[in-house]
């Protein structure tokens, strides 16, 4: 499902559709309804164009890169949906996947998502020889830059599994807590330039490097700490 031409202007059609579709199909786990994409001003021919530019990043036309949950909202009722939704970059050309890429500085630990269409991949919608050569540069790339390779479900799976791990910070106290994860989690708390006290010493816990502590919760387990 993609958010595109008057379905931008009516929003609230989609989200709707979207909290329909995820209480009637319960393996939907998550869409990518929002893409980036090349912006072409009017009458430029090709990416080389003056007239053709790329958002910078963060300042991007859809600039959620992690998976996020919408909110539906009227006068009746207000909740978030079950499903997640993330943006994705489609069929991007070598030169927009080794842009995206090398953003990696402004957004550390992000989830970059690629959307190859199959159709794409020998058909002619783009160039005539089809697009599974940037395909396979877009994957040649990221392993050499030591990306992690994952489908969208497996990374909305992880991502139910994150929910059950609840957190908090603010002005220099924080704390985490094991809800609902069935066995040990460890968590790394990293402070650099600064000391980090964990207010409960009853929780596993390790300095692992000078600015990086280690924590350890199971099940039901929570821990306070300060940061400073």
């Amino acid at each position: 499902m993609q958010k595109q031409l008057k379905l931008i202007m009516k929003k609230r059609w989609i989200v709707d559709a979207m909290d329909y579709l995820f209480k009637q199909e319960p393996e939907i786990l998550g869409l990518g309804t929002m893409f980036r994409f090349t912006n072409f001003m009017y009458g430029s021919r090709s990416t080389n164009d003056e007239r053709t530019y790329v958002v910078q990043h963060p300042d991007t036309s859809v600039p959620f890169w992690f998976p996020f949950k919408l909110w539906y909202a009227s006068a009746e009722d207000a909740h978030p949906l079950r499903g997640w939704d993330i943006t994705h970059v489609l069929e991007p050309e070598p030169w927009l996947t080794e842009h995206l890429l090398s953003q990696e500085e402004y957004l550390e630990d992000g989830v970059y998502t690629l959307g190859f269409h199959p159709a794409h991949c020998l058909g002619k919608s783009f160039r005539s020889e089809g697009n599974w050569d940037w395909f396979e540069y877009a994957v040649e790339l990221g392993r050499s830059r030591g990306f992690l390779f994952l489908t969208c479900r497996e990374v909305f799976e992880r991502m139910n599994q994150w929910e059950y791990l609840g957190f908090g910070f603010l002005h220099g106290d924080g704390w985490f807590e094991n809800r609902q994860f069935p066995y040990p989690i460890a968590v790394y708390l990293e402070h650099p330039n600064h000391d980090c006290y964990l207010k409960d010493r009853r929780v596993s816990s390790e300095l692992i490097q000078p600015n990086m502590t280690k924590v350890v919760l199971s099940r039901g387990e929570s821990v306070r700490f300060s940061i400073g």
